[in-house]
């Protein structure tokens, strides 16, 4: 017991030095300074020590910089810093089997993806319209040649997002992969790309209509399994004509609509998904229960008959013909209208 009250005052008169440490900080700009360039120095000291770098330590630096009231003056060196940090452990972690060791795959995929959204944001402090070009372009040279490496490396993040998939993280996964999308227009890339012409041809073989409708179908699919309808409508709406797993695409978006009770679009999309996928049931079938629902059996019939013209063995088709007819009246009132636009084939 008295051993269990001598660690709580330890803990305690921790939390009472750090709580002093940060308020004389905010009090002492100067103080502040000089430890927002002791964090910097320490990171990379304890990344790099060629005997065995401490990424744990570098990282806790990185950290207490970040936390440091007088970050905005240095802000871009703290990022810089940080991104060397994850860098040096990526080059660590892939050059392991060099030496008879075997890779973690959580540590190269978080290093190396940690690594260029650091750079990213260093690069654009240092690219500001107010920035010093002379003194940055050295810096802005240092990372775009590493944010680069990280990116072709890694197949744009992409085999990360991958990774974070199977492991059904779907926020890392979906980040990752908006990453990807994002970075192929970001100044960086851009930058580098247009004085380098082997980046250039690197970045074309990345930049292709199948690989980037690939990443934001797996964007969408993403936020679809977050249950993030927002996002998924929005990124769904991006994809559905890029031609990849197009009528999975639709039926999302229908569901996705459906789910937030915007009837006009859901039904809207179920239309257009008939005109795309005539042969495709399912538009139909939903779009009938509405109609059913609705009591417009003509605007029902006119569906599934449509769906007959297009395919007339589809046995979806007929058993939907017969299970319209059997809730339809003898003698239905028409309430079906023109302007919905249901002439489809």
């Amino acid at each position: 017991m008295k051993r269990f009250f001598s660690s709580i005052s330890i803990f305690l008169v921790s939390l009472s030095l750090f709580a002093q440490t940060a308020d004389s900080l905010l009090q002492n700009p100067k103080l502040a300074q000089k430890e927002l360039t002791k964090n910097i120095k320490m990171a990379r000291v304890y990344a790099t020590d060629p005997a065995k770098p401490d990424f744990k330590a570098a990282r806790k630096e990185i950290a207490a910089a970040l936390a440091n009231p007088q970050l905005k003056t240095n802000e871009a060196d703290v990022y810089l810093a940080a991104g060397d940090v994850e860098f040096n452990c990526f080059n660590v972690e892939r050059n392991k089997p060099a030496k008879g060791g075997k890779i973690d795959d959580d540590v190269i995929y978080d290093s190396s993806l940690n690594a260029y959204i650091y750079y990213n944001k260093a690069y654009e402090i240092y690219s500001a319209p107010d920035a010093n070009m002379k003194v940055n372009a050295k810096n802005k040279t240092a990372i775009q040649k590493k944010a680069w490496t990280l990116f072709t490396a890694t197949g744009g993040f992409r085999v990360n997002a991958s990774y974070a998939y199977e492991k059904q993280q779907w926020k890392k996964s979906h980040d990752c992969f908006d990453l990807f999308i994002k970075a192929l227009d970001s100044q960086m890339v851009k930058d580098l790309t247009s004085s380098n012409s082997r980046a250039r041809q690197e970045l074309a073989m990345l930049n292709t209509d199948s690989i980037v409708a690939h990443a934001k179908y797996f964007r969408a699919c993403n936020s679809v399994l977050l249950e993030d309808a927002q996002s998924a409508i929005e990124e769904l709406k991006e994809v559905k004509y890029l031609g990849y797993e197009q009528n999975y695409v639709f039926q999302e978006l229908c569901r996705q609509y459906n789910s937030i009770g915007e009837n006009v679009l859901y039904e809207n999309t179920l239309i257009e998904g008939i005109k795309l996928f005539p042969k495709e049931p399912w538009y139909a079938q939903n779009l009938m229960n509405i109609y059913l629902d609705n009591k417009d059996f003509d605007a029902a019939a006119i569906i599934i008959d449509n769906l007959l013209l297009a395919d007339p063995e589809n046995p979806s088709s007929l058993s939907l013909k017969v299970n319209a007819s059997a809730v339809a009246p003898a003698n239905p009132t028409k309430t079906f209208s023109e302007d919905k636009n249901l002439t489809l084939i």
